[in-house]
């Protein structure tokens, strides 16, 4: 059947729609006759305009032809290819099972449980999905559960070397297999069935600028944002912060924002969490700080969280209609998640956030646990699982429905209100992010990260994995959140020249931010513990500001043509197959090769032991690994399941967990005994 701006066809009981967005971009609909959507999309916020097309209808197949893009669809199985119009092929779907359905039903709602597949060549390389931790920025072969975490920034993007993209518009967790060349993606719950946006290029940046066009473009940010800014866990007090903001200046180190971490309104244990207060004995003038920030030309950014506590005219508020979720929030009991999915409950969120931050002088929101956080500190995806889908439902549907989106309309929610009140540029800072967050102005940072220097060298392959996603600003905390492998922090020379590589890497990321815990990493502090590294920390900051025309030149094409300042080297060499296996370097802007060095040169310990591999542990009854007895309590009390761990190294348990081990309620406040024996090789 003709549609306005498509066509739909039938076979073997699957309804398949395609409708063209843009003569570049054609989105595509299977489902088994039924459309279960009971909401528009969240990603997608516009209808498709006026498209010329023309349709050939032959004995195999049906060829849609726009501008830009030929589309054929196999009579004998529904199965797609898409090329340019010159007939060059871009990709196809697996001509054997283009789609699965199965119906589902959950919560009451009917939903399907979907997967559609790809055909990969060979000498093709695809990027994006987003912060996965991974060491790798090609995803060729890659096993990804896509699903938000601390430190994972997913993005349901593909973007492939052969100039073309693919958005999917479904929002529950998802899994992402390339075997062998077939590229699948699973879908727990999509309402709508298979639903993906199909977007074609003749560069890689026009392959971004059709998913802008799609799902909005990226303002631009104020120019401070490309300076420096200085964050730490945290300021306690406001004469602290005034005083760092002080010495910044009298040093003469460059700097053009500092953050106010958490616990600025109270306790993390009282009902004060995150109401868009200050407590009044240590920040008893927060207006008179920002103006004292202002006066030095500076900017001030403050933390917020969607957890919100008890005791707080802003919880007062959203209770009363409903609209902050039952779980508690892992930092207290007293705090809970505000429903973000609801128009009014984020009418109801910036309010507060305008009377209580924006309307004292805050510039910025550092909008923290994004992903969205809330029994535990979602280290792993099977947590957030968990989590997340515990809150039930929103004003939009059930949470196995809607598990990944959250940032995305939180921070539309506060980017759509200080755009109503305010002619200022919005600046967000957001630990999670979606599929068109890059319209709330809206910056990811890849969370809570351990400092080392595997860490270091996967920033650079995770931060080009978010950007040519379409999702252009993104940062990350120099130096590693903890420090947990160099005993004495700052006083340990190895993390020293760590901090002092991660600051040269910093100077050429979308945003330059230093943060962390537990570290003291002011540069100031470095002028005499370490002369050498804080000339370099002072040399990454002024070559940083020596960017600056440059760098803010082209975040205007970033917002004009839908440019991408940190870039994969595909971008710019997409028929380089020798790119596709460097992980560690990247184009700033056109003018910039970026290699950091990733590995210590003058301060290097010896390598750890290496942890017993599990093929050498045995149960007492000759399994591989050891038998372990779990216990609640942290000194054995309370005897709980028994198991086999294969695998036990300083990282257990090991992410991802399809559940919490050994008949535990939650990792804290327990104790484990395992028995077995060490098997040592035998080489005759």
């Amino acid at each position: 059947a003709r549609l306005r701006n498509g066509v739909q066809v039938q076979l073997d009981g699957v309804t398949k729609n395609l409708v063209f967005y843009a003569p570049d971009t054609v989105r595509v609909n299977a489902n088994l006759g039924r459309n279960h959507w009971t909401a528009p999309s969240l990603v997608v916020p516009t209808a498709p305009g006026p498209v010329t097309f023309a349709v050939e209808d032959t004995a195999t197949t049906l060829v849609l032809t726009s501008a830009k893009l030929r589309v054929e669809i196999s009579k004998a199985t529904g199965a797609l290819r898409f090329l340019d119009p010159r007939g060059k092929l871009y990709t196809e779907e697996n001509a054997e099972a283009p789609q699965r359905l199965k119906p589902v039903t959950i919560s009451g709602a009917p939903s399907y449980e979907a997967v559609n597949s790809f055909v990969l060549r060979p000498d093709e390389a695809i990027y994006g999905f987003g912060f996965t931790g991974d060491d790798a920025s090609n995803r060729r072969g890659k096993d990804l559960l896509l699903v938000q975490t601390n430190v994972g920034i997913i993005i349901p993007v593909m973007m492939s070397s052969r100039r073309y993209g693919v958005l999917w518009d479904t929002y529950s967790q998802m899994r992402f297999k390339d075997e062998a060349g077939d590229a699948s993606l699973w879908a727990e719950s999509a309402p709508g069935g298979v639903d993906y946006y199909f977007m074609a290029g003749d560069t890689p940046d026009a392959v971004v600028g059709a998913y802008r066009t799609l799902t909005g473009a990226a303002p631009m940010y104020p120019k401070q944002a490309f300076g420096l800014f200085m964050s730490k866990e945290r300021y306690k007090t406001q004469d602290q912060l005034l005083e760092v903001a002080r010495t910044f200046r009298e040093d003469r180190f460059p700097l053009d924002y500092i953050v106010q971490d958490w616990q600025y309104w109270g306790s993390d244990k009282d009902g004060s969490w995150s109401g868009m207060i200050w407590d009044p004995v240590r920040y008893p003038d927060p207006a008179g700080m920002a103006r004292q920030l202002h006066d030095m030309n500076l900017k001030l950014m403050v933390s917020i969280w969607p957890s919100i506590g008890d005791d707080t005219p802003l919880a007062h508020e959203l209770d009363s209609r409903g609209l902050r979720f039952a779980p508690p929030h892992w930092i207290s009991k007293h705090a809970r998640v505000y429903d973000a999915y609801s128009p009014i409950g984020r009418q109801i969120y910036f309010k507060h956030i305008k009377s209580g931050l924006l309307d004292k002088g805050v510039d910025a929101l550092w909008m923290d646990g994004t992903e969205i956080e809330v029994s535990s500190a979602m280290w792993n995806a099977a947590d957030n699982v968990r989590d997340t889908k515990a809150l039930g439902s929103n004003a939009l549907g059930d949470f196995t429905r809607y598990l990944n989106p959250y940032s995305l309309v939180t921070t539309q929610g506060t980017y759509d209100g200080q755009r109503a009140t305010s002619d200022k540029r919005v600046f967000t800072l957001t630990r999670s992010a979606w599929a068109g967050a890059q319209r709330t102005a809206a910056a990811s940072w890849s969370g809570d990260i351990f400092s080392s220097w595997k860490t270091f060298k996967q920033q650079i392959a995770g931060g080009v994995d978010v950007t040519v996603t379409g999702n252009p600003y993104w940062t990350q905390d120099t130096g590693g959140f903890f420090v947990t492998e160099f005993p004495g922090g700052e006083r340990n020379a190895e993390w020293r020249e760590l901090y002092a590589r991660w600051m040269q890497f910093a100077a050429f990321n979308p945003i330059m931010r230093i943060h962390g815990t537990s570290v003291e990493r002011e540069p100031y502090l470095f002028k005499t513990l370490d002369p050498a590294v804080y000339a370099s920390l002072s040399d990454s900051a002024r070559l940083r500001y020596r960017l600056l025309p440059y760098t803010y030149g082209l975040s205007w094409k970033v917002t004009s043509d839908h440019y991408t300042l940190m870039r994969p080297l595909m971008m710019d060499f997409p028929d380089d197959r020798a790119t596709d296996s460097i992980d560690d370097s990247f184009m700033f802007g056109p003018s910039f090769l970026v290699h950091p060095v990733t590995r210590a040169m003058y301060n290097v310990s010896p390598p750890p032991a290496a942890t017993i591999p599990s093929q050498y542990l045995r149960t007492p009854d000759g399994k591989t690994g050891l038998a372990a007895q779990y216990f609640e309590g942290a000194n054995f009390e309370t005897p709980k399941g028994k198991l086999v761990d294969e695998k036990i190294d300083h990282t257990w348990p090991s992410p991802p967990l399809a559940e919490i081990p050994g008949g535990l309620a939650k990792l804290e406040d327990f104790s484990v005994r395992w028995d077995g024996a060490i098997v040592a090789p035998e080489d005759g």
